[in-house]
């Protein structure tokens, strides 16, 4: 037989290995000639110099080309990704020109690494809930549109212009309700393995789900819901109940916000709901849970902050009245917002039909076990911190002089006051015009005013 098996060859030594290949290349012209081929280029390039040697380096010395990933081979799918995330140790989830460190930032990353977009600015992105920093959330929405498996269905990109005679949102409207098609997401890429397979360990996809072409994450969402979660200690569950549901209903909040005068006219918002409720096996733990269907800045955390104070007794329910009565209390008095730490988006909420979440049984397997060990390694740390809470309490404190006595409380109505909210679009109207004044087209528009004085300087 002309081939020999592995067992043969491994009988032979090295040189006996270089005599039989020496004898099969003496034997084949082809290899003979290719050999030699070979060597006379080699020697050729050597003396050519370094530019030569170069150009024929050996294939283990050259360093591969970085392929260039050609999305236009794909189509591409509208596509909601729900995303829970614990934000304590980030800035926020929107990004920021001058910090990487956010929610979207790290979003961004993970799916330019895996080629599911180009760029941000092309993926028609929004988002539903615009959490500030230290804010986690567990039902956090976004969507965008992102490379598909599949070639045609619901959610895929046909690039099909918008009839002339229809509003755009008269079509957004009548669109977003979709005929999701089970058997064909199951042909489709797991957005949520890809992801979770690159994005830091706070931050988890957790399902994804097929949307209209003119779903928008944040105007197509019907409500939102934050929870608060906070020790009860002394205070009084009966008030914060009883305070709670003076909130509820359709208000001006300006009282209850940081007022964003530039951006932000309309402080009416509808709260839907406002819950107090006991952590299930977590004695002593209780939260907030809070419906509405759209929030102002800091609201969440300015409420609980004067809910804590009726419930320690140092406020009376009626001053949830008196500040939502804007008439009488224009200006917002001055106190402290309650902590980030313990607020959490938990849902947000949209029409029967327009989402479908999906989670791919073995993917989720495999996040359920990631939350599983990121709870036990936080558990691990808490036994530790309360272990030295107890050695440092149980030590007996020696009399001494008295500790600082606290300042008692004032009323909220007898602090100092922010601005009017009127003085303040004032302030926000005359900065307005005053950079129109100085922009280079209104100073163009100047000198051409005054004649031809101006334009010789």
């Amino acid at each position: 037989s002309r081939s020999m098996q592995r067992h043969q060859l491994e009988q032979y030594d090295k040189d006996g290995l270089i005599d039989l290949i020496l004898k099969i290349q003496s034997s084949t012209p082809l290899l003979a000639s290719s050999s030699s081929s070979s060597s006379s280029s080699s020697s050729s390039s050597l003396s050519e110099g370094h530019e030569a040697n170069a150009a024929t380096t050996s294939s283990k010395g050259k360093s591969k080309a970085k392929r260039v990933f050609d999305m236009s081979r794909y189509k591409q799918r509208h596509v909601a990704l729900r995303i829970s995330y614990i934000g304590w140790d980030y800035h926020g989830l929107a990004s920021q020109a001058d910090n990487d460190n956010t929610i979207e930032a790290h979003l961004f990353s993970a799916l330019k690494k895996t080629c599911l977009i180009t760029s941000r600015e092309d993926s028609h992105y929004s988002r539903c809930g615009r959490t500030d920093k230290g804010v986690s959330a567990f039902g956090q929405v976004v969507a965008l549109h992102l490379r598909s498996n599949l070639r045609e269905g619901p959610g895929i990109i046909q690039n099909t212009p918008t009839p002339s005679h229809m509003d755009r949102r008269e079509i957004a409207r009548a669109s977003l309700v979709i005929d999701h098609d089970l058997d064909a997401d199951e042909k489709e890429l797991d957005y949520v393995y890809i992801l979770n397979r690159v994005l830091p360990p706070e931050i988890r996809v957790t399902a994804w789900s097929a949307v209209a072409p003119d779903f928008s994450a944040r105007f197509s969402c019907t409500h939102r819901t934050y929870k608060y979660f906070f020790l009860l200690g002394t205070m009084s569950l009966p008030l914060l109940n009883e305070a709670g549901q003076m909130l509820v209903g359709d208000h001006d909040f300006r009282n209850f916000c940081k007022i964003d005068a530039e951006n932000v006219t309309n402080f009416r918002r509808v709260m839907l709901s406002l819950t107090v409720e006991q952590v299930p096996q977590n004695e002593g733990m209780y939260c907030f849970t809070i419906s509405g269907y759209a929030f102002l800045w800091h609201q969440i955390r300015c409420m609980v902050a004067v809910l804590f104070l009726i419930g320690a007794g140092l406020e009376g329910p009626s001053i949830i009245t008196t500040l939502l009565d804007v008439e009488h209390a224009p200006e917002k008095p001055h106190y402290d917002m309650a902590s980030e730490v313990p607020l959490v988006l938990y849902d947000c909420g949209y029409e029967p039909g327009v989402v479908a979440w999906r989670r791919p049984l073995h993917t989720y397997a495999k996040l359920v076990e990631h939350m599983y060990q990121y709870w036990r390694s936080s558990a691990l740390k808490e036994a530790v911190v309360d272990l030295m809470h107890t050695q440092v309490a149980s030590v007996p404190i020696p009399p001494g002089p008295p500790s600082e006595v606290k300042a008692p409380h004032i009323p909220l109505m007898n602090r100092p006051r922010d601005e009017t909210l009127e003085r303040k679009q004032s302030r926000v109207e005359t900065k307005r015009n005053k950079a129109a004044e100085q922009s280079p087209v209104t100073k163009r528009v100047k000198r051409d005013d005054v004649g031809d004085t101006n334009m010789k300087r």
